[in-house]
């Protein structure tokens, strides 16, 4: 048996319903919001309860599962000194190997998507952290849904490379 598929995909600025349109398109049934502040200032729309209601309305399943697979940890430990999020670490927490877990359960009830924010999956958490820890444990396969519609292998996602 192969692993299961799982999207992800950046909410962006996309109007609501184009991003509807985009979960359609790929015949997604249940959206994992992985934000650790499930929030946008300048996108209402994306805000936990709007997007839970909208979603449920066009008959998409919502699930918050920031806390434990968000890519900013409440615990202070979870960054490095030069400020930046140690995934390492996160990646060996037992409350992010359950919320894999918990992600890895609602696969085999639907077809999901992991979403955040950034449209780019090479500058995300979802791709960077959750998306390379499924991978490399061959616990699933990644797709990610771009905001142009198109659809990338997560083994072909470069990460982005520190700036300095």
């Amino acid at each position: 048996m192969s692993p299961p598929m799982i999207y992800t995909i950046g909410h962006s600025t996309h109007p609501i319903d184009r991003f509807i349109r985009l979960l359609r398109e790929n015949a997604i049934e249940t959206l994992v919001d992985v934000r650790s502040v499930p929030y946008s200032r300048f996108n209402p729309q994306y805000r936990k309860r709007a997007l839970e209601a909208t979603l449920t309305e066009a008959g998409i399943g919502y699930v918050y599962l920031g806390e434990s697979l968000g890519g900013r940890p409440g615990e202070s430990r979870g960054f490095r000194p030069e400020d930046l999020i140690d995934y390492g670490w996160i990646s060996e927490q037992a409350w992010y190997q359950q919320g894999l877990d918990e992600l890895l359960d609602i696969t085999r009830e639907s077809s999901c998507a992991i979403m955040c924010s950034e449209e780019n999956p090479a500058k995300c958490h979802r791709n960077l952290l959750v998306g390379q820890s499924l991978i490399n444990g061959s616990r699933a396969q990644i797709a990610h849904i771009r905001g142009d519609g198109s659809v990338e292998p997560g083994e072909s996602t470069p990460q982005q490379k520190p700036l300095f």
